[in-house]
């Protein structure tokens, strides 16, 4: 595997494994409130179903499956669409934080790897053995 995969690969174990932990802590505390869950509760699940798919993909970048790279890709801009909403709302409320920056160092890392050329001919499987830059 070429090493900008492996790299994108241990972001996304990475940004996954972080995203489902704050959000079952997230869904625990709402939870624990006296109130009915709401749709913000519906919201953490649909998310962390997300991110175990994106964990299931990035465990699965060696098998050279092309699924893989279009559903990653397809997550990842959905992350940068729900850190632009984040953001936004923030700036509107006047509440930014950097922290709001984080998922678009996540999936842009991730993007710029699963974007190039050489990432399309590996999950295409037309890459058969990488030697640095070279294409063999």
């Amino acid at each position: 595997m070429p090493k900008f995969l492996l790299i994108a690969a241990v972001v996304v174990v990475v940004q996954a494994l972080l995203n489902l932990g704050l959000n079952g802590f997230a869904l625990v505390l709402l939870v624990q409130q006296a109130r009915p869950v709401n749709q913000q509760g519906v919201l953490l699940v649909a998310s962390m179903l997300i991110m175990a798919l994106l964990l299931v993909c990035a465990l699965r970048f060696h098998r050279r499956e092309p699924w893989v790279r279009h559903t990653t890709l397809a997550v990842e801009w959905i992350v940068v669409a729900g850190a632009l909403l984040n953001l936004a709302g923030g700036l509107l409320l006047g509440r930014f934080t950097p922290q709001a920056l984080v998922p678009f160092v996540f999936a842009a890392l991730v993007l710029r790897a699963l974007l190039k050329a050489e990432a399309r001919e590996w999950f295409a499987g037309e890459l058969r053995e990488w030697t640095g830059d070279q294409r063999q």
